[in-house]
């Protein structure tokens, strides 16, 4: 990679950062591991066995 590659590259990483910043989000893994998916699993009632 030539110097201004890596420049663009890095420069497109602090882009998509701000884009992420401005919703909210510090990094994509937040959004992987948001509180909608550990609601979800609240929910469901322990499997107590067959009856």
């Amino acid at each position: 990679m030539s110097e201004e590659e890596k420049k663009e590259d890095e420069e497109s990483i602090e882009e998509e950062r701000q884009k992420l910043a401005d919703l909210g989000v510090e990094s994509t893994w937040d959004l992987l591991s948001s509180g909608e998916k550990k609601k979800e699993e609240q929910e469901k009632k322990p499997f107590r066995g067959f009856k």
